[in-house]
């Protein structure tokens, strides 16, 4: 999966020289976090976070009045607060590396640029979103999670076992197994049997868990 399918594409976005109050609006008013700023041509010159909104109304609140305040606010340009060197991702980036961009640099969000200009956010809420989707959290399904060692075959032989007894696989996720280097490997599937398929499984791998899944 790549960035540019999971992206926000309508976007909401700042100029420059529109104000702080301007920019804590729009953050109010679409629920967001993450407003990219754009020059006339929509290439992308900086970044407002609703952090960086709270941070300068704070440092000016100091002794104000309210009407004192707002018009403080008000001419107050985003691009005195904005972030300028903005760290962004093509919309061909695999979606796992930008997740690895945004966990190490602490990014909530990422602009997506192509050929210098904005054509989309990815943001953590993107990612969570398509991660529920693929361990099909909103299906009733069967949970399997299965310890495997970690050698050429061992997932062919779990998935030939499920496909002999005809269940639907939804979704299969491998990860490492932290203390004894094997992998673990987290099935959903729709199984009308699921005695029969732990019984199955037990007998060839070592089950981990093995539960009957809800949606959420």
């Amino acid at each position: 999966m790549f960035v540019g399918k999971r992206m926000v594409k309508d976007l909401v976005v700042l100029r420059r020289d529109q104000s702080l109050m301007d920019a804590s609006g729009l953050i109010k008013k679409h629920d967001i976090r993450h407003l990219p700023v754009v020059d006339e041509n929509n290439h992308l010159v900086g970044i407002v976070t609703d952090r960086d909104v709270r941070k300068a109304s704070a440092s000016d609140a100091t002794s104000l009045d309210i009407h004192e305040l707002l018009y403080l606010l008000g001419k107050i340009q985003v691009e005195e607060i904005m972030t300028k060197n903005v760290v962004s991702v093509p919309p061909s980036m695999p979606l796992e590396q930008a997740a690895k961009v945004m966990h190490d640099r602490k990014f909530g969000g990422l602009p997506v640029v192509e050929d210098g200009k904005l054509v989309g956010i990815i943001t953590t809420g993107d990612i969570l979103k398509f991660l529920m989707e693929a361990m099909d959290v909103d299906s009733s399904c069967t949970r399997v999670e299965l310890e495997l060692e970690d050698k050429p075959g061992q997932l062919v032989k779990v998935l030939q076992a499920i496909s002999s007894n005809e269940y639907q696989i939804h979704s299969v996720i491998t990860s490492p197994e932290k203390t004894g280097g094997n992998k673990i490997v987290t099935l959903h599937l729709t199984c009308d049997d699921e005695k029969r398929l732990r019984t199955s499984l037990e007998a060839q791998f070592k089950v981990i868990s093995f539960l009957h899944q809800e949606p959420m």
